[in-house]
């Protein structure tokens, strides 16, 4: 193996050892962190300590509105069953208008029919008044006669399966009308109580919310430890101020009484 080779090997190798070494590092700083952070929680709670029971009351709280919201979600469930069976209800009541439309269909091609026959027969008895005044009428009687009872045959049966059809469809219709009223009036009573479950949930939360809100305490109150060491902290800055105030007056009386010595001094001298 060549000078170069293993010097790149070693180079390599060391840089996979430093690598490593980085990344312990890190770790061990990060878990440093971590108890770090720890010792501040452990220390905040300890702050809070007396506050513990507001602490369970607000969980408990924020427990009852995650059981709250899914109930939310349940009656929002109800809602969408609603809106859905009330759009299948509407997708009946057109299949059951096609069934109407059908009949009614029926019922005009049996009213043709009659109104075919009505005119035959009446087309009948006009040939039959028109034959009669003519020389040959005995000969064609027979036929003629003959002709206008089989049109009055055809004519009252036409007119019994229309007269049929339209009662079939006057039923079909009133069906029909009955059928698309309930579907649509359940439909939307269904709706209505889906949405009005919905607002009495609402409102009893938003009351149970208000109710456990009241119960709180109007503060949470810090640890007695905390609120003496600060006291005295606070007192003893106040004395401390006091005492240099009375050291500064006294220096001043000192510096006084100084001067007045040495001016005696020197008028002393000039006599």
């Amino acid at each position: 193996m060549s000078l170069f080779k293993k010097t790149l090997n070693n180079f390599k190798s060391l840089t996979e050892i430093n690598n490593v070494i980085d990344s312990e590092i890190g770790i061990t700083k990060y878990y440093q962190n971590i108890t770090k952070q720890q010792k501040s929680m452990q220390t905040a709670l300890g702050k809070w300590s007396e506050g513990e029971s507001e602490f369970k009351e607000i969980s408990n709280l924020l427990n009852r509105l995650i059981d709250l919201n899914a109930q939310r979600i349940k009656s929002s469930d109800t809602i969408q069953k609603a809106r859905t069976d009330f759009t299948k209800g509407l997708q009946v009541i057109l299949a059951r208008y096609k069934q109407y439309l059908s009949v009614q269909k029926v019922t005009k091609q049996k009213q043709s029919k009659f109104q075919s026959a009505e005119k035959a027969l009446s087309n009948a008895k006009k040939n039959l008044e028109k034959a009669k005044k003519k020389t040959n009428f005995e000969m064609k009687r027979p036929i003629l006669q003959s002709s206008v009872e089989k049109r009055e045959t055809d004519f009252k049966k036409s007119r019994r399966e229309a007269k049929v059809a339209e009662e079939n469809r006057k039923q079909t219709f009133k069906e029909f009308q009955d059928f698309k009223l309930k579907t649509i009036k359940d439909a939307y009573t269904n709706l209505y109580q889906a949405r009005l479950g919905v607002i009495e949930e609402e409102v009893e939360r938003l009351e149970e919310q208000l109710n456990e809100l009241n119960e709180l305490p109007s503060e949470i109150k810090f640890s007695e430890s905390e609120s003496e060491s600060g006291s005295g902290s606070g007192s003893g800055s106040g004395s401390g101020s006091n005492e240099s105030e009375k050291n500064d007056s006294e220096k001043n009386s000192e510096q006084e009484k100084e001067q007045e010595k040495e001016k005696k001094e020197k008028k002393k001298g000039r006599e």
